[in-house]
């Protein structure tokens, strides 16, 4: 295995701890998570050369609810929950991958997990680059809330792997609609756990890659969590990345199925970005779809490919016209409603299968999660209701250009079993 050419202390610390270079056990002082995050990565190294082709950044928020599974087990958190199993896959195919640089920052449930009653789990900073591992800190927890902590490691990734192309992995799930304490309408547990009090969205997590200052707009935003083609956040980060990947509907996870990540050793051979982006897409929900005799197997999963080129300004403009159209709220929430636009191929697949009744009804409910949040509609659907309840010319004129716009530039995934949405969804209240 070639060596990296590595600077100052990041080298010293490597030397010193291991042959495969890993430093372990810092503590979080004081509690600050700028100051802790600041701190590793002074510590963590930077390659003048030698590096893989791209970077991926994995930002993983399992300091949340839901990511313990059905046979959670207190003695083996790393068997139980869905985030460290996640973080271990992508540690396996990180030392596989010949071409890549992998940065993982992982934050662990914290205080109030009825897994640890001691002491919070570690946050972890882990660095791989070309199949091997140069760097691993802990500190003892990070608000995953605080922009500023996202912000540092963009900085430090693009600062580590010169010229790499840079690709963004958020695997957490969804913050839309935003989380805001006190205002338990949302339907949202906090993003953080371990800070309750924290309010975090679309704004927040835009902030933190615009403050990155990246020299280049990322090759890709990748959202390994539910419901997150959006346009809020589309727009949002449109001046900053030059693709969004993310489903559009919610997704049922468990330790073998969920989301997957063996793009990192699928990509060594490609060159062209756009390739690159389709293989994300194609392989990010792979062992769903490659589950035998699994209920989730059977259900739709949607993923969407935003070209952000061009992009900003179309949530404002679909406010708007819903706004001008005169349309009531209540009409629009029946017809447009995310969960609408589910074909009923599930229903006829999971017939065939010969399912009872009592366990198509459940399949199906659980698809069609969306609707927990009343606000989350289809902008086909949207679209297609406005078109059929006005002649007004300058309306339909809104809507022809809208559609345009979005005509290139939203993509899902061409299966057969996928639902009719047109792969964006747009909340109705900000």
């Amino acid at each position: 295995m070639r060596l990296h050419p590595v600077l100052g202390l990041a080298l010293l610390s490597l030397l010193v701890h291991s042959s495969a270079a890993l430093a372990m056990g810092s503590k979080n002082p004081g509690g600050d998570s700028v100051a802790a995050i600041e701190s590793v990565i002074r510590r963590a190294p930077i390659f003048r050369s030698g590096v893989g082709k791209r970077t991926f950044v994995f930002f993983v928020n399992g300091d949340a609810d839901h990511f313990v599974t059905d046979s959670a087990d207190s003695t083996r958190p790393d068997l139980s929950r869905v985030d460290a199993a996640d973080v271990r896959k992508i540690e396996q195919l990180a030392l596989s991958c010949r071409e890549c640089n992998v940065v993982v920052l992982h934050d662990q449930r914290g205080t109030d997990n009825w897994y640890t009653k001691d002491a919070p789990w570690a946050t972890f900073l882990r660095v791989y680059s070309r199949g091997r591992k140069y760097y691993e800190k802990s500190v003892s927890e990070l608000n995953m809330a605080e922009p500023r902590v996202l912000t540092e490691l963009l900085k430090y990734s693009e600062r580590a792997f010169p010229g790499a192309g840079l690709y963004l992995v958020y695997r957490g799930h969804s913050f839309i609609p935003r989380f805001v304490p006190g205002r338990p309408e949302s339907g949202l547990a906090p993003f953080d756990y371990s800070n309750p009090e924290a309010p975090y969205g679309v704004r927040e997590f835009s902030a933190s890659i615009r403050d990155a200052k990246l020299g280049r707009p990322l090759n890709a935003v990748v959202m390994a969590a539910c419901t997150m083609a959006d346009a809020e956040l589309a727009d949002a980060i449109a001046p900053h990345a030059k693709t969004l990947i993310a489903p559009q509907l919610e997704v049922l996870e468990t330790l073998s199925t969920g989301f997957g990540y063996r793009y990192l050793t699928e990509l060594d051979e490609v060159e062209l970005r756009s390739e690159a982006v389709q293989r994300i897409s194609t392989l990010l929900l792979e062992p769903i779809r490659t589950t035998p005799n699994d209920d989730d197997a059977l259900m739709e999963y949607p993923v969407s490919i935003i070209d952000l080129d061009g992009f900003g300004g179309i949530s404002g403009r679909l406010r708007q016209l819903v706004s001008s159209s005169g349309v009531a709220e209540s009409v629009i929430r029946d017809k447009a409603l995310l969960s609408k636009s589910i074909s009923a191929r599930t229903v006829e697949v999971l017939t065939k299968k010969g399912k009872s009744d009592g366990q198509i009804a459940r399949l199906i409910d659980a698809l069609r999660q969306p609707s927990r949040n009343p606000d989350s509609l289809d902008v086909k659907l949207l679209l297609d209701l406005l078109k059929s309840t006005s002649s007004e010319p300058s309306l339909l004129r809104q809507i022809s250009e809208i559609e345009t716009h979005l005509g290139p530039r939203v993509r899902v995934l061409d299966r057969p079993e996928f639902s009719k949405a047109n792969g964006l969804t747009f909340q109705l209240r900000e």
